[in-house]
């Protein structure tokens, strides 16, 4: 009995593995059909179209990884490189320009700059408002200044938490009187946060050989290469399933300690501060709630309601559309306070 049981195992498990690569390939190759399909992607089962999402999160490009976008910072690590910068992945092709700042650019004359018809904005974020994944003149920061006539100077740079933006801000950028400043928000930002209030208003020190740190390879979309990548997922999510952990944060947590890094810069009084939340693919939190009620009308808070259009399928960011709409709401709280 216990030698037939051996002999099937030597049939039953080949086969087994041999289904599962079988399994694995299928899903492969429909993953890649439609990630390179939009309408394919629009008619796929929403497991299909998550797994498709944490297939291109594996394989995608990123910004801040690129050497030829950045350089070392003392005080913020790392920051952009002045000058054209090209970034592009499945969904956009985009070339970012940045100034001898590193402030992105917005296309608008220098003279348009010094003159504005509507004051000056300073735009504060990581990614969203940078501009991944849209041209120069597509950035919700150009559109102030194009289509409102702010003078607008966009400070935002990708990874970077609340903590670190108000460091740029203080070091590299002179606020008036009248100014105002826009502090697009991610959940992402609450580790640096934390970690800043918890190293006594500091940053951890890094030197320029962190930066290797910062290298990310893309991933051709090949076949293999995206079946690998599906096992690495599928095994993560079991693992996660069985352990019974939990990644979820208590949203008034974010409020609370954004508002403790807020209040580290005092130089902030000088001028007028709106918050927008703009989270991956818009997904909803309860930040922009618990933070109007904890800053006591210190601080504008900014509720968009998304669109579909307004976020890539695939990229968790803004699309030119929402940027557009990003750019409408500022605008409007600016006007009408």
């Amino acid at each position: 009995m216990l030698k037939r049981a051996i002999l099937w195992s030597f049939v039953l498990v080949p086969m087994a593995l041999g289904g599962l690569v079988v399994l694995l390939v299928g899903l492969a190759l429909f993953v890649i059909h439609v990630t390179h399909d939009a309408e394919a992607f629009a008619g796929a089962m929403e497991p299909i179209r998550q797994l498709a999402r944490d297939v291109y999160e594996r394989h995608r490009s990123i910004w801040q990884a690129q050497s030829d976008c950045i350089v070392f910072d003392e005080d913020l690590f790392y920051k952009p490189r002045p000058g054209p910068c090209e970034f592009k992945n499945v969904e956009f092709s985009t070339v970012l320009t940045f100034d001898e700042m590193g402030f992105r650019q917005s296309g608008l004359s220098d003279e348009k700059m010094r003159r504005p018809t509507s004051g000056r904005v300073v735009v504060l974020g990581d990614s969203q408002a940078m501009g991944w994944g849209v041209q120069d003149h597509e950035t919700f920061a150009a559109v102030l200044a194009h289509e409102y006539g702010f003078a607008v100077f966009n400070l935002a740079v990708s990874s970077y938490g609340t903590a670190r933006e108000l460091l740029r801000l203080q070091k590299e950028f002179s606020l008036q009187p009248g100014d105002v400043v826009v502090i697009q928000y991610h959940p992402n930002d609450l580790p640096e946060n934390l970690a800043f209030l918890m190293n006594s208003g500091r940053l951890p020190h890094r030197s320029p050989s962190d930066l290797a740190r910062l290298k990310h390879a893309p991933q051709d979309y090949g076949v293999l290469q995206v079946t690998a990548s599906i096992f690495f997922i599928l095994k993560g999510k079991l693992i996660h399933a069985v352990s019974g952990s939990s990644k979820s944060e208590r949203d008034g947590r974010h409020a609370e300690t954004f508002l403790a890094v807020v209040d580290r810069f005092s130089f902030l009084n000088k001028a007028r501060v709106l918050v927008c939340e703009v989270n991956s693919f818009g997904l909803a939190t309860s930040f922009a709630d618990e933070l109007e009620r904890s800053a006591d009308g210190r601080i504008g808070v900014l509720k968009p309601v998304w669109e579909p259009e307004d976020f890539y399928k695939l990229d968790p960011h803004l699309t030119p559309t929402g940027h557009r709409h990003v750019a409408r709401v500022i605008a409007a709280a600016i006007v009408t306070n």
